[in-house]
């Protein structure tokens, strides 16, 4: 899917993606390494017909450590 949108491959890169629980919100967990404001209308759009829930997006920053975790923003 993601790679429909070339402009968004460039300024971003998703970690992870998960349901909650009642399978109503889908989150998906990105990484951008520019520092600008990217629009996601479109994505979440079609990932919305895909999926048939709501779409969140979160940006995360993977800290630099022997592990791989991820801080939330």
């Amino acid at each position: 899917m993601l790679s429909e949108y070339p402009h968004l491959q460039q300024c971003m890169r998703i970690v992870d993606a998960e349901f909650q629980f009642d399978r109503h919100k889908l989150t998906f967990f990105f990484e951008s390494h520019l520092n600008v404001r990217v629009d996601f209308r479109a994505l979440v759009c079609d990932l919305f017909i895909t999926y048939k829930t709501r779409i969140w997006m979160q940006q995360v920053e993977v800290l630099q450590s022997g592990f791989n975790q991820c801080k939330l923003w």
